[in-house]
């Protein structure tokens, strides 16, 4: 059980006075949980063995539970690819699930 911080990227767009729209990257940081996960099979698209995937336990993140995001670091500036975001309804906390982005 490891505590750390992990930062959503929520993509926002703003409107200028002058009509156009910029798009915005908001970091929104939230305290977490590291899981352990274990990882006994291969990977699907090639056999040269496992992507890096994190699994992290957030608690008390508001409105948030229902932003639409793509990717989130974690506090070493590692950028995740999300594979999962759903609230685990045993213990009330949101599970985030992601892949190293590598940079995609």
């Amino acid at each position: 059980m490891i505590f750390t911080q992990v930062s959503i990227e929520i993509q926002k767009i703003v409107k200028k006075p002058n009509g156009a729209e910029k798009n915005t990257v908001e970091l929104v940081t939230f305290m977490a949980k590291q899981e352990r996960i274990s990882q006994t099979r291969l990977d699907e698209f090639s056999m040269q063995g496992l992507k890096k995937v994190v699994r992290y336990a957030l608690n008390n993140i508001g409105d948030y539970e229902f932003e639409i995001f793509d990717y989130f670091q974690d506090d070493r500036g590692i950028r995740y690819k999300r594979t999962v975001w759903e609230r685990d309804v045993k213990t009330n906390k949101i599970i985030l699930e992601g892949v190293v982005a590598n940079g995609i």
